[in-house]
């Protein structure tokens, strides 16, 4: 028995063929204006779930080479400040240069020590504010603490002052104590701890920020944590503490070549130009004659200072190999975000070629159904006449 082909069932079909006609030709041109081959997890769940955390896998290393590209610029203005500040210690054909003012100093008549003095102290000063400089709004050498000047004058402490005891606390210009604070030379602090220093509290927050503060980036190489701790070796600590590339802190005893042996002598470099500027100054501005014990204490800080030449080369040599491995990190994670980008496109994008050619044919589909229709519409108007 052949089943009778009503009018509404012919057209109920029609309808059918035609709706989805015209959502292959909707795919199609969607796929031609989109370039994707879905654009929604429904489409096909498996592709978009790759697609997905591949995607995942590019943002983070993206993320992770912006960071790394913002800490190669600021190691880049950290070595370039060290550089300035090596050739404003040690530059032998610098005559401003705060090794040819020592030379100087031992042949200089009183006027001239005097003023030798004072362009030590100027030095000194030029080179804690280099230290104070910036990389956008944060200070490059503050450690963590990046918003605020991690270099600062204030009243000289008495290296040997301790609390509760017979010295005075501060140190006057002429070298001796005093408790009165305005009465003071001016000495160096870092982050608000004076550098020279050896009060128990003082050292205590000084080897906090040489020792334990960080500052952890994840820049790629893997980060981890067990029991809540960051494993240093997956992270890179960002933090660069100006105090510890100038000598640290603290006082040292220097031995001379005949044996004499002279304490409390500052370890940072900064605070041994200000003192031998210090010393210069107290000079007779007639004879330039030394005041008592200063010529001793002058030598002695000479000797600091060319000591400190090897210590320093050391660790702007430190510098130079951290941002190398930066400049590495960047081209390895550079060629990671690459090869993430390739996977990612060659699994969402559709062949621009094959785009168009199943458009074109969903097109012509398309059409000859809505010619089709004309053929049922005409037959269905004659039946419906003929009843």
């Amino acid at each position: 028995m052949i089943p009778r082909m009503t009018t509404v069932g012919t057209l109920k079909n029609y309808r059918y063929d035609l709706n989805r006609s015209n959502n292959t030709l909707g795919k199609a041109m969607s796929a031609v204006t989109t370039r994707r081959l879905f654009n929604s997890y429904a489409e096909d769940p498996a592709l978009a779930t790759r697609c997905f955390q591949i995607r995942h896998s590019y943002w983070r290393a993206e993320s992770q080479l912006n960071v790394n590209e913002s800490l190669r610029h600021k190691y880049d203005v950290a070595w370039s400040a060290l550089e300035n500040i090596s050739s404003d210690l040690y530059s032998q054909a610098d005559d401003t240069s705060v090794s040819s003012i020592i030379r100087s100093a031992s042949d200089s008549t009183g006027p001239g020590r005097v003023a030798l003095g004072q362009s030590l102290t100027a030095k000194a000063k030029d080179i804690a504010q280099t230290m104070n400089g910036r990389y956008g709004e944060n200070y490059v050498f503050a450690g963590a603490d990046t918003l605020n000047a991690p270099f600062t004058w204030g009243p000289q402490v008495n290296p040997v002052y301790q609390e509760g005891g017979t010295m005075g606390k501060y140190l006057k210009p002429d070298g001796t104590e005093t408790n009165v604070e305005s009465e003071a030379a001016q000495g160096l602090y870092y982050r608000g701890v004076a550098v020279d220093s050896s009060n128990p509290p003082d050292v205590e927050k000084m080897e906090y920020f040489l020792n334990t503060e960080r500052k952890d980036i994840d820049v790629g190489l893997g980060h981890k944590e067990v029991n809540g701790e960051v494993v240093s070796s997956t992270v890179f600590d960002s933090s660069l503490q100006g105090v510890y590339y100038l000598g640290g802190y603290g006082t040292q005893t220097v031995e001379l070549e005949d044996g004499t042996k002279v304490e409390n002598i500052p370890t940072n470099v900064i605070s041994i130009v200000n003192e031998l500027g210090q010393i210069l100054q107290r000079c007779d501005p007639d004879t330039g004659n030394w005041q008592s014990g200063d010529k001793l204490r002058f030598d002695a800080l000479s000797k600091a200072f060319e000591d400190s030449t090897s210590s320093f080369r050391e660790r702007w040599t430190e510098m130079d190999t951290q941002s190398g491995f930066l400049r590495d990190n960047s081209e390895l994670l550079e060629d990671t975000t690459d090869s993430l980008k390739q996977q990612y496109m060659e699994l969402e994008d559709v062949d621009p070629a094959a785009a168009i050619s199943d458009f074109m044919f969903a097109r012509y589909c398309y059409d000859a159904a809505l010619k089709v229709g004309n053929s049922i519409l005409s037959q269905s108007l004659m039946d419906y006449i003929n009843l």
